[in-house]
């Protein structure tokens, strides 16, 4: 914590070190900022170390511009999902760790039903509305551990960390399919935006772009099979145990 990082850089410096730290401090109304110490060892013309100098900045707005940077690199700035790098990267860190466990990952596809014509009937505008809502009504269903981005466009992906088998993954997905089915008004009227779901399971040691071609493939046999419903596609063979 702050305390030991303070105390660890008075030691460093009584050893002739520099130190550039941040810290948390409270002031006297309890509210919290950010400060930078610079400290370093105070020596005499001989050279001997006699104290230390330090000096402190306030540096809340620095630290709140970074921060900013850093949601901005991750998160998509329409719907605050997680974007694709983001998303990617986090599903490449959970499949190693599904490697040294007993359960297994899945994916699923969302692609938003004739969002073209949601655009050309309410407007750039209703879309981005219809996006918004679908994001924080997939947020609002997933499970903590669980992941859910925008790759693009109406392209929408969900992970599901910890499942037994896709029978599994397939009626998580299923239940969310319909909680999301709700009629939203808009300021051009009322629709029920519905989503295509492809769903599958991520393989042992698979690279994640054929698992996301996979989820792809089953999105797309869930539009082909009239839209609205949830289609699953299992691992390729060589990824079955």
């Amino acid at each position: 914590d702050d305390v030991e990082l303070a105390r660890t850089a008075q030691a460093d410096v009584d050893r002739g070190r520099r130190r550039n730290d941040r810290l948390r401090i409270g002031d006297d109304q309890n509210i919290w900022h950010w400060i930078e110490l610079h400290a370093g060892p105070y020596r005499r013309s001989d050279g001997e170390q006699v104290g230390s100098v330090l000096s402190l900045r306030l540096v809340d707005r620095e630290v709140q511009a970074e921060a900013e940077l850093d949601r901005r690199a991750r998160y998509d700035p329409l719907t605050s999902l997680l974007n694709r790098n983001e998303v990617f990267e986090r599903i490449e860190a959970l499949a190693h760790r599904q490697r040294h466990g007993d359960r297994s990952m899945a994916l699923m596809f969302c692609d938003i039903d004739h969002f073209k014509e949601i655009n050309d009937s309410h407007g750039h505008a209703g879309g981005d509305a219809v996006l918004q809502a679908l994001a924080m009504r997939l947020q609002e269903q997933v499970r903590a551990g669980d992941l859910v981005g925008r790759i693009g466009g109406d392209e929408l992906l969900v992970v599901l960390d910890g499942v037994d088998d896709l029978e599994q993954a397939l009626q998580f997905a299923e239940r969310l399919h319909q909680n999301v089915r709700q009629p939203l008004t808009l300021a051009t009227g009322v629709l029920t935006p519905t989503l295509s779901i492809g769903v599958t399971l991520v393989g042992a040691d698979e690279l994640m772009d054929g698992v996301v071609a996979r989820a792809d493939a089953a999105m797309y046999q869930a539009k082909k099979a009239g839209r609205d419903r949830v289609t699953a596609i299992g691992q390729p063979p060589s990824a079955v145990a």
